[in-house]
């Protein structure tokens, strides 16, 4: 049976408003489709000027993914609601309260719920050692298809089953400090711009056939970058005219690139150690798709590309002599 296209939305909820992915998705459906009435949500109060700066036009609002209440006013008289959560919250408790608001408002008509978990993953196969720390990106995206995979519950999953290319904002501060790309076990990855993650999910919302994205699972990653982080050292290497070596001892990285972490608290990079171990028995998954592409309608961004772009922010005239 071939599904009817659907009415447009009239009005979007977006989670993660000033982080990675979520600017792009609402930038594009400002920009493209300018009648959708947007609400774009901070979990900090402090930032909620910011929002309302950066989104001159939509409703700038406060909530928090454990607070019951908020979730309920986030959702109300919405029809749409882009999903986007932090590392390490408890997921089946934030999304219980997202089910909750969903199934109270009785309005939304799609949601887009982001991911990350290695292509083909199940929870099973995730290590004793990483299920103890109690949450974090290798187990909490399950807990949330545990909740939001309800058949009353309209969800399109998209899963990053590749790493965001900006993550080289962090991983470039020892490439800028001595010359050396610092990540542990030389393993198989793809990339992907979160910026093109952004557009995929506003041009999911956006169709009149979007009704049959949902229900389902995407793998998402740029169609064009699989390597190894020795081979992502070399790309470096060649776009900034500098030799970049490639370092993937785990004492390093405890020694360099922990202070990276520290956000995650005092267990931060030993989690990410254990956590890219585990990548790295698993890495035969990763693999190149064509999703991204045909749901843009062009090529993504690729790992050079994001390079030459960032060059001039992330090595400024002069660097290299700076470093020594």
């Amino acid at each position: 049976m071939i599904r009817p296209d659907e009415p447009p939305l009239k009005s979007i909820l977006f989670f993660g408003a000033l982080g990675r992915v979520a600017p792009a998705a609402i930038d594009y459906v400002r920009t493209a489709h300018p009648s959708v009435v947007l609400r774009v949500v901070t979990s900090d109060p402090a930032k909620l000027d910011a929002l309302q700066v950066r989104y001159p036009g939509a409703e700038a609002i406060v909530a928090n993914f454990l607070d019951p209440d908020s979730i309920h006013r986030a959702f109300a008289d919405m029809e749409a609601a882009f999903i986007v959560t932090p590392d390490f919250l408890d997921e089946t408790a934030a999304m219980t309260n997202v089910a909750d608001a969903v199934r109270a408002s009785g309005r939304i008509r799609h949601i887009v719920r982001l991911l990350g978990d290695l292509p083909n993953m199940t929870l099973e196969r995730v290590t004793a050692k990483l299920r103890s720390y109690g949450g974090g990106t290798a187990t909490q995206h399950f807990a949330a298809r545990a909740v939001l995979e309800a058949p009353d519950l309209p969800v399109t999953f998209l899963n990053s089953a590749a790493y965001f290319i900006d993550d080289l904002m962090g991983w470039l501060q020892p490439v800028r400090d001595i010359r050396t790309l610092v990540i542990p076990y030389d393993r198989l990855a793809a990339f992907i711009d979160p910026r093109d993650i952004g557009e995929i999910a506003a041009r999911i919302f956006t169709r009149p056939d979007r009704q049959r994205f949902t229900h389902l699972h995407f793998d998402m990653d740029n169609g064009q970058d699989l390597m190894r982080f020795s081979e992502l050292a070399e790309l470096i290497s060649a776009v900034i005219g500098v030799p970049v070596k490639y370092d993937d001892t785990l004492e390093t990285h405890m020694r360099v690139a922990a202070p990276l972490y520290a956000r995650w608290g005092p267990c931060g990079a030993e989690y990410y150690a254990d956590f890219y171990a585990f990548e790295q028995y698993n890495d035969a998954a990763f693999h190149l798709t064509d999703f991204a592409e045909r749901t843009l309608g062009r090529k993504p961004v690729t790992v050079r590309q994001w390079l030459e772009e960032h060059r001039p922010i992330l090595f400024p005239e002069g660097w290299e002599k700076a470093s020594g």
